[in-house]
């Protein structure tokens, strides 16, 4: 696999990583030509928004080739985490931007996890310390319509209103809660059956 090696020392002094998880973990890519690679160990630089590959030399490179998808495997939960990039531009996000796939289906929905570096300075301190803040955003794309959303009872309604009265069943009786991708996935899968 060919790459660009990646310039490692690039946020000095600032508490946290700019990647999803900061440890390599194995997973697969899609390339804009259709190839497949499975079982490479991959880091995701959300501040970038670029997907990176560990060498043969231990390496870290970037992907000369544009990625289209990649999925990162779970190994607690069994489950692997899917990205897709080429969707409509939204927010401040353009088409080359990755998102989480939370749930495919006649309405699905994505997560975009972004990341800032703030800066905090103590009451009577000249220091600054500097620490990279997370942020989640949730998009549906229905129809090819792609758009932000945030994440509610009410949201989810004008996404199915006609199920309305299934939707706040579901909730009450499984105890949903929006906040867990987990748990939105079920209930859209859910939302999707009936």
């Amino acid at each position: 696999m060919q790459g660009t090696p990646l310039k490692e020392i690039k946020y000095e002094n600032v508490d946290g990583t700019p990647y999803l998880l900061d440890y390599w973990i194995k997973g697969k890519v899609t390339l804009k030509s259709g190839k497949q690679y499975a079982d490479m160990s991959l880091k995701y630089d959300v501040m970038d928004d670029k997907l990176i590959f560990q060498g043969e030399n231990g390496n870290s490179m970037y992907f000369t080739e544009p990625v289209t998808a990649f999925e990162l495997s779970n190994i607690s939960s069994g489950r692997s985490s899917k990205f897709v990039n080429g969707l409509p531009a939204a927010d401040h996000y353009n088409n080359l931007s990755y998102y989480e796939v939370i749930f495919s289906g006649q309405i699905s929905l994505l997560k975009k996890t972004s990341k800032t570096i703030t800066e905090n300075k103590e009451y009577g301190s000249a220091v600054v310390n500097k620490s990279f803040k997370t942020t989640n955003s949730y998009f549906s794309l229905s129809d090819g319509k792609f758009s932000k959303i945030t994440l509610n009872k009410k949201t989810i309604t004008t996404l199915f209103p006609s199920k309305e009265q299934q939707l706040s069943d579901y909730l009450k009786k499984e105890k949903i809660d929006l906040k867990n991708d987990g748990d939105l996935e079920r209930l859209l899968e859910y939302l999707n059956k009936i």
